[in-house]
């Protein structure tokens, strides 16, 4: 069984609400029956900007002990220090 982690962004508060997306990935992680083991939101933080985005210490350091599949709905939202993840 896969274990997995989510990623959530929206880069702004003016209604947009990051649960429509972990929502969505949760489902699809229950339909394989997959083990979501983390969530990782970064709500009103622009994806031009890493500054202040604690969540990718977290990551690199759970990679590979705690979850298997890193799932987001758009992989352009992940920032470039993902891309050897």
């Amino acid at each position: 069984m896969k274990r997995a982690a989510i990623y959530a962004r929206v880069s702004t508060n003016n209604g947009q609400d990051p649960e429509v997306q972990l929502a969505e990935i949760r489902e699809f992680c229950m339909r394989r029956e997959w083990t979501t083991v983390k969530e990782y939101v970064d709500k009103g933080i622009s994806g031009a900007k890493e500054v202040g985005r604690r969540w990718i210490i977290c990551l690199l350091i759970a990679a590979g002990a705690r979850w298997t599949v890193l799932l987001s709905i758009d992989t352009t939202v992940l920032p470039a220090a993902c891309a050897n993840l």
